[in-house]
């Protein structure tokens, strides 16, 4: 029997830690702020917007204006006229300037409707179909969009807005200037600093990327372990000076026996063959 079916399991938890997992095609890893990739998907994510709102399928049943809605001249549902107060939306006012150059490929912007002043009027011609708006961004590219921004929200929150990647930050720990007590706050918060920027998502998912093609190695223990007591995995980098600790704490201790032994007359390796066999013949 091939076939599937769901049933409800009450009282079950699950318990566990979210793997990155590679795309066939596309991004292999969430975007940082401000990179090219960044830019594109920001992009198609508000033209896919746009053109939601400009052109939707139905008439909402809670719109306060229908008279803003009217049937598309080729029965593709309707067009809206809008105003770039409504077509933000739930956007910050710094995405204003996107949606304007969105809003002015798609609409023009002119006296119509109910409006005493100027608004969007869509253009009928410039309606996309649901296949090319799937295309333009997948489920996945948005929560990959969703979780840069969420970091980056996070990381302004906490009043680090230059810095992106922890990349060193390790190595002018040693040059702050000032008191002693001046250099162990400074050192402190550039600690913090490093940390946070350890667990943006974009770090820890190009860490797994790197990792999984041979070009870095995971510390795997440390400060983005979820579980915070181990029993996770830190997709974190091994930095040089974590690696020394590493080897020295895997270094496999010399047998006491070969102390005894090494540099002495009883030493097989500084006899000659023929004192070997005369010593351990029976």
């Amino acid at each position: 029997n091939s076939e599937l079916t769901l049933r409800e399991l009450n009282g079950v938890l699950l318990i566990g830690q979210e793997q990155p997992v590679e795309q066939t095609t596309g991004l292999q890893h969430i975007p940082r702020p401000n990179s090219k990739e960044y830019k594109e998907l920001l992009d198609h994510r508000v033209q896919v917007h746009v053109q939601r709102e400009l052109f939707p399928k139905a008439i909402p049943k809670r719109a306060k204006n229908k008279k803003d809605y009217m049937a598309h001249p080729h029965g593709h549902g309707y067009v809206r006229i809008m105003r770039l107060q409504d077509v933000m939306g739930g956007w910050p006012q710094w995405m204003s300037a996107r949606v304007k150059d969105q809003l002015h490929q798609v609409a023009d912007y002119q006296s119509a409707g109910p409006y005493h002043s100027r608004a969007w009027v869509p253009k009928a011609e410039e309606r996309m179909p649901d296949s090319a708006l799937r295309q333009l961004m997948s489920p996945e590219e948005l929560c990959m969009l969703e979780a840069t921004l969420e970091a980056e929200q996070r990381l302004q929150d906490l009043h680090v807005r230059r810095l992106i990647t922890p990349d060193g930050i390790d190595r002018v720990l040693d040059k702050l200037k000032g008191s002693k007590s001046q250099q162990v706050h400074k050192k402190a918060t550039a600690m913090f600093i490093e940390e946070e920027l350890q667990l943006a998502p974009w770090t820890l998912s190009f860490n797994f990327h790197q990792f999984k093609h041979g070009r870095c190695q995971l510390a795997l223990r440390g400060v983005a372990d979820p579980t915070g007591r181990g029993e996770g995995y830190a997709y974190t980098r091994l930095q040089p000076r974590d690696r020394a600790e590493v080897d020295a704490a895997t270094a496999q201790p010399a047998r006491p026996e070969d102390l005894g032994l090494r540099g002495t007359d009883l030493d097989l390796r500084r006899m000659k063959i023929a004192d070997c066999q005369r010593w351990l013949a029976p």
